[in-house]
Order: structure tokens, then sequence, then C-alpha cells
């Protein structure tokens, strides 16, 4: 038997695809962590283009290489 995947909404556990069990089946329920999304590279390479240059500070493509080279992932 496969597994049937359901999301829990006002008291009541919803499959989120259709399910072939008879009526009044028995169920175990084993809730799961939602998994977090982990930042990719080209995540953090967009979010270096919107840093401002300022004085001082690297250009954003400065920033992508650090990001690189420091393995940031």
């Amino acid at each position: 038997m496969k597994a049937i995947h359901a999301v829990y909404e006002n008291s009541v556990f919803r499959p989120t695809e259709p399910v072939d069990l008879p009526e009044h089946s028995t169920v175990r329920v084993e809730p799961v962590e939602p998994q977090k999304k982990s930042m990719t590279y080209g995540d953090l390479a967009k979010f270096a283009g919107t840093i401002k240059v300022k004085p001082g500070n690297p250009d954003p493509t400065e920033w992508q290489r650090r990001m690189r080279d420091e393995e940031w992932l």
C-alpha cells in the first residue's frame, strides 16, 4: 500500500489526490515537518544584483564573486 499525502484543514485531513480505499477504512497518520526551501546560488546572485553601489562597498559583481568563491552554498 502506498502513502497517502494529505493536508490538515479545519480539523479534517484532506488527501491531495484521489484515494482508492473503502469507506470507513482506518488509516495511520504520521505528520512530517514541512521542508524549508534552501537558497540557491541563483537566489543569492539575484539578491546581490539588487545591492546599491556605495563608496567603500564592492559592486554587485564583486558580491557575486565573493559568494561563489567563499562557497556560501
